[in-house]
C-alpha cells in the first residue's frame, strides 16, 4: 500500500514539474536569494529569528531551505515568565512561480509553495498550583518540551525593489503533529495559572494534530 501511494504521488508530481520546466524560458534569473523574515520577529508567546536561502532549479522553480532560533519575546496579554528558554526551527520547500524570474521580467510574480517544517522548544516555567485539595497555593518551576512536525503550503507575491532587493509577501498554512511533555511535579498539584494555555501543566505527555495560519513577510538579496 505504501509503495502504491508513493507511485501515485510521483505520477501526479512528475507531469506538474515537467510542464513547469517546459514552460520556463532561459535568461538571467536569480541563481540564489537570501532572505530574512520580518513577520516572525513578533510573536504571541515567543518569536523567531529566521533566515532562508532559495536556489534556482529553473527560472520558475526554486528550492528554499531555512531555519532559525526561537526567542522568549511575545506580545500576548498573558505571557509566560520564562526562567530558561531555547528553541529552533527548520523548513524546506519547493516554490513555483507563475512566470520566469528573468532580468527583463521583474514585475511582481505570484508563487505557490509546499514543503516540510519542524520546530522544537525547551524551557522552564514558574507556575502557580494548588496543593492538598486546594488548602494552599504554591509556585513551582517545571520544564516543558514542545515539538511540532508537519507540512506547509503557502502562496504569495514576490516584489523586486530594484535589481537585487526583494520583498516576499504571502500566507502560509501549517498542519503539524504536536507533542509536548512536562517534568514531574508532586501528584497532588492542580494547575492554576502562569503557564499560559499553551503549556497548561499536566502529568501525562500530550499529543495532537493542530493547524496554524501565518503571514509571510521577508526581505531578500538576489545573486545572479
Amino acid at each position: 500500500m505504501r509503495h502504491t501511494c508513493l507511485f501515485i504521488a510521483f505520477a501526479w508530481y512528475f507531469p506538474f514539474v515537467a510542464f513547469a520546466q517546459h514552460a520556463d524560458s532561459t535568461g538571467a534569473a536569480p541563481r540564489l536569494m537570501l532572505k530574512a523574515s520580518i513577520g516572525d520577529l513578533i510573536g504571541t508567546q515567543y518569536s523567531r529569528v529566521h533566515l532562508s536561502a532559495a536556489w534556482r532549479m529553473t527560472p520558475r522553480q526554486y528550492v528554499e531551505v531555512g531555519g532559525g532560533r526561537l526567542i522568549p519575546f511575545g506580545i500576548a496579554a498573558h505571557k509566560v515568565a520564562w526562567n530558561d528558554f531555547s528553541g529552533y526551527t527548520f523548513e524546506a520547500s519547493y516554490r513555483l512561480f507563475t512566470r520566469p524570474l528573468t532580468s527583463v521580467n521583474i514585475r511582481p510574480s505570484w508563487w505557490l509553495a509546499g514543503g516540510i517544517a519542524y520546530q522544537e522548544l525547551e524551557g522552564n516555567i514558574s507556575g502557580d498550583f494548588s496543593r492538598q485539595d486546594q488548602n494552599y497555593s504554591q509556585r513551582l518551576e517545571y520544564d516543558v518540551k514542545d515539538q511540532r512536525t508537519g507540512g506547509k503550503v503557502s502562496a504569495g507575491l514576490l516584489f523586486f525593489l530594484g535589481k537585487n532587493l526583494t520583498l516576499d509577501w504571502g500566507i502560509s498554512f501549517f498542519i503539524f503533529d504536536r507533542q509536548w511533555a512536562f517534568s514531574e511535579l508532586p501528584e497532588d498539584v492542580v494547575f492554576l495559572k502562569n503557564g499560559s494555555r499553551h503549556w497548561r501543566y499536566s502529568h501525562q505527555p500530550n499529543r495532537k494534530t493542530e493547524a496554524r495560519g501565518a503571514m509571510i513577510l521577508k526581505v531578500g538579496w538576489v545573486f545572479y
